[in-house]
């Protein structure tokens, strides 16, 4: 049956969309299977302003993990 799961993706360094299309062919790789893929937003950072706007996408995706396993390989995915 598998669970479905959103991810908010997002960054402000380096070539943003270019990592994260390639976050998201890892993703399917090690997570599930991407359905459906928001537009990327650009967005003011908050709190500490001094920096560049962030570039944030949402992803729905359908996985048979487990919630901690997702976790696990999402936090992998993104200290690679």
């Amino acid at each position: 049956m598998g669970n479905e799961v959103v991810l908010g993706l997002g960054g402000n360094q380096g070539e943003v969309i270019e990592t994260l299309n390639k976050a998201c062919l890892m993703i399917e790789n090690l997570v599930g299977s991407i359905k459906i893929k928001s537009s990327f937003y650009q967005t003011q950072a908050w709190g500490n302003t001094n920096q560049p706007d962030f570039i944030n996408q949402i992803i729905i995706l359908k996985t048979n993990l487990e919630p901690s396993d997702v976790l696990e390989r999402c936090l992998t995915i993104e200290k690679t």
